[in-house]
């Protein structure tokens, strides 16, 4: 048996350990709530659809994305998902009151709120209307009314993909892919990088 090359420490971020666990137990529970019940391969590909979402809108890397949906599994699957779409999470205390979830969307430059229909009156009008990207609304409650659902029955995108542009052509690479294995394939060699490349998502 050929030898297995040492994998590279440090190279696995969080939302890469949840690809990697959907391969490894991909049948087993990984969230449960109530009478829902998610395994690791049903739960990473919803957080790649929510992040395909995102992404489609103009949500990208550095964007900080608000999430006020208590403890709940679509607030489990936003955190991944906003990782995955290269963003960071903002996470908002469901005790705040309207002026407090405003000027933490105002403080941190939130340019989309993902929220729990639950806590709509925590957020004033004038705060939704300063989100750039809007609002996607959760529903642990009533998943007719979930857009998360929604985004999992319209988007047939499991799989969340990076195009690299470089001198060497364009290269199309799983996120879900180890960080080392990303590199490699944007740099075409053993380099990691070269002058005038674009990573384009």
């Amino acid at each position: 048996m050929p030898d297995r090359p040492a994998a590279l420490p440090g190279l696995y971020t969080v939302h890469h350990t949840l690809a990697v666990n959907a391969r490894r137990y991909a049948n087993r529970v990984a969230l449960a709530q109530g009478d829902v019940r998610l395994s690791y391969e049903e739960f990473n590909v919803r957080a790649n659809q929510l992040a395909n979402e995102l992404i489609a809108r103009g949500v990208g890397p550095g964007a900080h994305v608000g999430i006020l949906a208590g403890n709940t599994i679509p607030h489990v699957i936003a955190l991944y998902a906003v990782a995955k779409a290269g963003a960071i999470s903002v996470v908002f205390d469901v005790k705040w009151v309207a002026r407090e979830t405003a000027q933490s969307i105002a403080l941190f430059d939130c340019s989309l709120l993902i929220m729990d229909r639950a806590h709509a009156g925590q957020v004033s009008p004038e705060a939704s209307a300063s989100l750039k990207r809007g609002v996607i609304w959760c529903d642990s409650r009533d998943r007719a009314r979930c857009e998360f659902e929604q985004a999992y029955r319209a988007r047939s995108d499991t799989e969340l993909l990076y195009r690299f542009r470089s001198m060497h052509g364009d290269v199309i690479v799983t996120l879900d892919a180890p960080i080392h294995e990303l590199l490699l394939a944007y740099s075409g060699a053993a380099q990691i990088a070269r002058e005038g490349d674009v990573i384009l998502f």
